[in-house]
């Protein structure tokens, strides 16, 4: 299943680096996006140890060699992910708004952008009113991802939208009380 897909991808990722690493080619983006690959690999494996020192890994060479494509998007939601197990609540939430940033630049309506907004949504970083943003952004990638993602609710929806509605009447509740004040 799932499990041996990502090992074989693990064991194709490795290959492929010891490759680069014999041809002396570990200043390549091709190298940092391989790096990149095995980090997200030990991601889905769980292994969370290697997958974050394969992280910071590429994330270095992401930075030396200027390169601001999605993968280093990936790379920064991986990071928040290990750090979200790790209860680094405030380094994983973070990394996910880098991620989100690197995401809006490169790769604004793919469906991996919607990794660290989901993230952020579901996970305890922000009360049901500072989330708001996040939840439109999602529904406008699930939108222009087209029907795969379409109506994909979740618990955070009814959330959003009371809060949403909260201030309406908060707009109302001072409009009204300016008004009497005048009176």
């Amino acid at each position: 299943g799932k499990i041996k897909d990502f090992k074989k991808q693990k064991q194709y990722f490795e290959k492929s680096i010891s490759i680069l690493e014999s041809l002396n080619q570990t200043e390549s983006d091709s190298y940092a996006k391989l790096q990149s690959g095995l980090c997200s690999s030990h991601v889905e494996l769980k292994e969370y140890v290697k997958a974050l020192q394969y992280c910071k890994k590429a994330e270095k060479l992401f930075k030396e060699l200027n390169l601001n494509t999605y993968e280093l998007g990936s790379v920064y939601s991986n990071i928040g992910i290990v750090l979200e197990q790790q209860k680094k609540k405030d380094e994983a939430f973070n990394y996910f708004k880098k991620s989100d940033k690197v995401f809006l630049r490169t790769c604004e309506k793919c469906q991996i952008s919607l990794t660290p907004v989901y993230r952020v949504i579901d996970g305890d970083f922000l009360s049901s009113c500072e989330v708001l943003p996040w939840v439109d952004r999602a529904n406008e990638i699930e939108t222009a991802l087209g029907d795969k993602f379409k109506g994909k609710k979740r618990k955070y929806v009814y959330d959003a939208e009371r809060c949403r509605d909260a201030r309406v009447f908060e707009f109302i509740d001072l409009h009204f009380k300016d008004i009497k004040n005048e009176n």
